[in-house]
């Protein structure tokens, strides 16, 4: 039986042939056409509130240097996506990784984009409900990409430029509606970035996206579907 196919491209596009087996296949072509294999996955099915079914697929075997899934995010199980997010956040993270970042030049062995927090294997994620599997907690970007390391907006070693170029990434792959990306800046009254949005934190809470940036509220409207 042959694998669902996601082939996502370095404009945005996403092309999707369905089937109905339970793996999936991603691969990332970038602006010089070279391809890249994103890695077939295993998902599984999952009932929403209105009796539909949600495919979610494990993200716990992605490579690092793609997607680097904290050690605690996988202790807890959050290491899911719906399908179609996961196309979105591994070709945001192939557009980073492939991009030269303005000579400033990845080496091997560093990091991708780096995550906090997907959802669980019910598509939960943590003070969110609605759509599920289409979570997920980005780190800001990091001057030492070869670190893994928690980084909060106005930290010695965040990187404004960095995670500029990680909202650039995101943008392209569809997460470019409004409240898509939300960040906080270090005095807790506004986004941290350009083309992100702030969400206040409620009465007699702390900054709640100082020290990641949230996604949600993907645009499909470059994914195509056979």
């Amino acid at each position: 039986m042959r694998v669902d196919n996601y082939e996502i491209y370095d404009d945005g596009r996403v092309e999707v042939t369905r089937t109905k087996d339970k793996t999936n296949t991603y691969t990332y072509h970038d602006a010089d056409g070279a391809t890249r294999d994103l890695v077939t996955y295993n998902k599984r099915d999952i009932k929403d509130s209105k009796g539909n079914t949600v495919e979610l697929v494990d993200l716990s075997t992605v490579d690092p240097s793609l997607l680097l899934i904290t050690d605690n995010a996988k202790a807890q199980g959050f290491t899911y996506l719906q399908e179609d997010f996961v196309a979105a956040v591994l070709g945001a993270a192939g557009h980073f990784t492939a991009d030269d970042l303005n000579g400033m030049a990845r080496n091997y062995g560093d990091y991708g984009l780096q995550t906090t927090q997907l959802t669980d294997k019910n598509g939960k994620h943590s003070g969110h409900g609605g759509k599920l599997g289409e979570y997920a907690d980005i780190r800001y970007g990091s001057s030492y990409p070869s670190m893994s390391q928690a980084i909060g907006v106005g930290d010695k070693n965040y990187s404004e430029y960095f995670s500029n170029q990680i909202v650039k990434s995101l943008n392209s792959l569809g997460f470019n509606n409004p409240y898509s990306i939300l960040t906080e800046n270090s005095s807790g009254n506004g986004p941290a970035l350009p083309r992100t949005n702030f969400v206040a934190p409620k009465n007699g809470q702390n900054f709640h996206h100082k020290h990641h940036m949230h996604i949600q509220k993907l645009n499909k409207s470059k994914f195509s579907f056979k």
